[in-house]
Parts: C-alpha cells; structure tokens; sequence
C-alpha cells in the first residue's frame, strides 16, 4: 500500500495526460545501439556528431 501511495499521483497523471515515456525510452535504445556499434569513436565529439545525425537532429 505505502508503494501505491508513493506512485498514485503519477499513475493517475497516466489517465488525465495520457503521456507517457514511450518516446524517450525509443530514443535512449537508439543511442545506445550507437554506442554498442561505435568502437572506432576516439572522443565524445565524434559520437555525438554521430547521435545526432542518426536521430535526425541538425549538429
């Protein structure tokens, strides 16, 4: 009971918004196909330069 009392304001915000994180969640395992791809990247500028051009967002 004390776990549904911690989480009921956000269920319910579920059933009146009707948003969820589907859309995020897609986006954090495209990244991390990425990544799980990306061995040859030797800094963070290169595989953000590569996130980013894959998820269709302009550099």
């Amino acid at each position: 009971m004390v776990m549904f009392n911690n989480w009921q304001q956000k269920v319910s915000n579920f059933f009146t918004d009707r948003m969820t994180n589907a859309g995020m969640e897609g986006t954090n395992n495209h990244i991390r196909s990425i990544i799980r791809r990306a061995f040859g990247y030797v800094d963070f500028a290169a595989l953000r330069l590569r996130v980013l051009t894959e998820c269709g967002c302009s550099p």
